[in-house]
């Protein structure tokens, strides 16, 4: 069963308790922590530069799909995200 962009990130930011993270650290550490889930995304991907790009590529896709799941992960049960610019999750 594949696991969606929020449980990824609920997963990331369990194992950095007490971390704050932008979108952009997050991303980051998304990639670092799941390197075939990151694989099987760019794979899969329609976007010529995402899926024959390097990690600056991919890491912006994660990076703007982490914005865009703002109201799914601000359902969360166990994340909180700030009001502040940028947002920390």
């Amino acid at each position: 069963m594949s696991r969606t962009l929020v449980q990824i990130i609920a997963d990331s930011l369990e194992a950095r308790a007490g971390a704050r993270m932008t979108a952009n650290q997050l991303s980051r550490a998304i990639i670092d922590d799941n390197p075939e889930w990151t694989e099987r995304k760019r794979t899969k991907s329609k976007n010529p530069i995402i899926r024959d790009g390097g990690f600056e590529e991919i890491r912006a896709q994660v990076q703007s799909e982490i914005g865009s799941n703002f109201p799914s992960i601000e359902k969360h049960p166990h994340l909180r995200v700030t009001e502040d610019t940028p947002r920390r999750y």
